[in-house]
């Protein structure tokens, strides 16, 4: 089944949360479960939430540096709304855990 992983991984994934469905049921069929991609991407759904709050925080900041740089642009209302919004939609997604994860200044 670890195959289906690199070929269909809708297929894969309907096949594991089917097999992890049992485990839990409690039944013993761990030697069927693809463990190591499993981990893989339940540990990607949290790198992907980091992602998405530095992608809206890099935005924001983007957004404040052109209204930074051109204040005389007909645009830096505009900007400076989209840098707030940016700003809303990271603080929406965001999570103390993530604090130790997200590189400000590498943003």
């Amino acid at each position: 089944m670890s195959d289906l992983y690199d070929t269909d991984i809708v297929t894969w994934s309907d096949y594991e949360a089917m097999l992890l469905r049992r485990v839990a049921a409690g039944e013993r069929i761990n030697d069927l479960v693809d463990w190591k991609n499993v981990i893989e991407e339940v540990e990607s759904v949290g790198q992907s939430q980091i992602d998405a709050v530095e992608s809206q925080l890099t935005l924001a900041f983007l957004h404040d540096l052109k209204a930074e740089a051109w204040p005389l642009a007909r645009d830096v209302p505009s900007w400076r709304a989209s840098a707030r919004l940016f700003r809303r939609q990271a603080l929406r997604k965001y999570r103390p855990s993530m604090r130790h994860k997200i590189h400000l200044a590498g943003l």
